[in-house]
């Protein structure tokens, strides 16, 4: 077991307030939780290390303006003890009481609840509930009895952004707050913002290694939709920022005939004795324009009729090192084309479908250092050559009757699993690696104000 999966030690001492200026010759260290601190009598020296927890209750805890209970110390250095970390997740579903929607109310509390055993304090927040009072934001999080609760929290350590709407995370506000939050050195942000294809492709196509995974991507025009349809004779032409499996169009060449269907309704295609008319249909009544991608048709392998792709999550761990999260099959409904569930997709296990449409175990390992391989490059690469921070994608991949993999998606804003497994390990992850970007970040911040 490693030291992220090991929970801290038990809670070693009480902090609490000092009374300056009399406080009978005892020396005085500031108690930070985010943007808050406050003076309080130091403990025993042997006490100050890293990883140990510490009891803020009563005055101390109003003061800081976060719960009572344990805290991780996280970080210590001349300036204070340092308790938490404070995450802050910007989330756009929460209600008017503070409880998340209910599709993420009860991954959220698994996350609150399991951070603050840890710890770690984590808040829900809305663009619009930030900064109306300097230094303080308003947010939601668990009290003692599991209710959600709305207070005034200090600015956080830590910013995660799980906006899930485009159009939101575009709007003037939200854009205002994220550029304000990633100009302020003392907060981490990650995952700041949607990913699009075209730039993840373009992104990928200059390291052969890493572009060997990804099917033939062009943007949308006339000569290359002539140029793909005479590459190959199945394309999909998919919105450059759609997501879901939404708006996604699937292709069929025959000759000079061309049978076009929709993601929507799979079962009612057109067909056209021309590429003209196609164009035509696409671009005028389809709406379909140069934002929109035309890519490859993979050759899916399928598992009991129907086609399938693999739903891949990676994570940054509690040392910052990629890992996988955990991977799970979606089976597309019949008839269909795409295998979101949304669309009638379902889930299955990736160990059981793999060996059963993959019988050889040469064949099953090769999938496996697949998947090894993209986890230890993929995200990575994205982060430096778009200036991100990226510590959670998603990615949809295919797998080929051979059993070569397809990258067919990059999300930074993962949609949660269904499988419990594949869900504690994220909650586990997310934590160790918030406490790992926090204390890097203040020993950071230390460093500088050293020189």
């Amino acid at each position: 077991m490693n030291k992220g999966q090991i929970m801290q030690k038990r809670i070693v001492t009480q902090l609490e307030m000092s009374k300056p200026p009399n406080n009978n010759g005892k020396p005085i260290i500031q108690a930070i939780a985010g943007s808050n601190s406050k003076p309080i009598i130091k403990p025993d020296v042997k006490l100050l290390t890293e990883n140990s927890q510490v009891s803020v209750t009563g005055k101390l805890a109003r003061h800081l303006q976060i719960p009572d209970g344990p805290y991780l110390l996280y970080h210590v250095d001349q300036q204070g003890l340092y308790l938490g970390p404070v995450i802050g997740i910007l989330n756009s579903s929460l209600r008017a009481e503070g409880r998340p929607g209910p599709y993420e109310a009860k991954i959220y509390r698994e996350i609150v609840k399991y951070a603050r055993k840890r710890g770690v304090l984590i808040y829900l927040f809305r663009a619009g509930a930030a900064f109306k009072k300097e230094g303080l934001i308003e947010g939601s999080t668990l009290n003692q009895s599991g209710n959600w609760v709305v207070r005034q929290f200090p600015r956080p350590d830590i910013v995660y952004n799980r906006i899930r709407r485009r159009y939101l995370e575009n709007s003037p506000e939200v854009e205002a707050l994220l550029k304000h939050i990633e100009a302020d050195p003392q907060i981490y942000l990650f995952n700041s913002r949607f990913l699009y294809k075209w730039e993840v492709y373009q992104a990928v196509s200059s390291v052969p290694m890493v572009y060997n995974f990804f099917p033939l991507t062009m943007n949308f025009n006339r000569k290359n939709l002539e140029l793909m349809l005479n590459y190959c004779d199945e394309i999909m032409l998919k919105p450059d920022n759609g997501s879901l499996g939404k708006g996604i169009l699937k292709i069929v060449a025959q000759g000079d005939r061309y049978t076009l269907a929709q993601s929507s309704d799979p079962t009612h295609p057109y067909k056209y004795s021309s590429l003209d008319k196609l164009f035509t249909t696409l671009k005028d009544k389809m709406n379909v324009n140069d934002s929109t991608l035309l890519q490859r048709r993979v050759e899916l392998s399928r598992y009991k009729g129907s086609i399938f792709d693999v739903r891949a999550q990676f994570q940054k761990d509690g040392s910052g090192t990629w890992v996988t999260t955990g991977a799970a099959v979606r089976v597309a409904s019949k008839k269909q084309f795409v295998t979101h569930i949304p669309n009638g997709g379902r889930a299955e296990k990736l160990e059981d479908v793999t060996r059963r449409i993959f019988p050889k175990p040469a064949t099953r390992s090769f999938i496996r250092d697949q998947l090894d391989f993209i986890c230890n490059h993929v995200p990575s690469l994205l982060e430096k050559r778009l200036g991100l921070n990226l510590a959670i994608v998603s990615m949809d991949i295919a797998i080929d009757p051979q059993g070569k993999m397809w990258i067919l998606e990059v999300n930074s804003k993962p949609s949660h699993f269904d499988e419990p497994d594949i869900r504690r390990r994220h909650t586990q992850l997310l934590i160790d690696y918030c406490i790992y970007a926090a204390t890097a970040q203040k020993k950071k911040l230390t460093e500088r104000s050293s020189l």
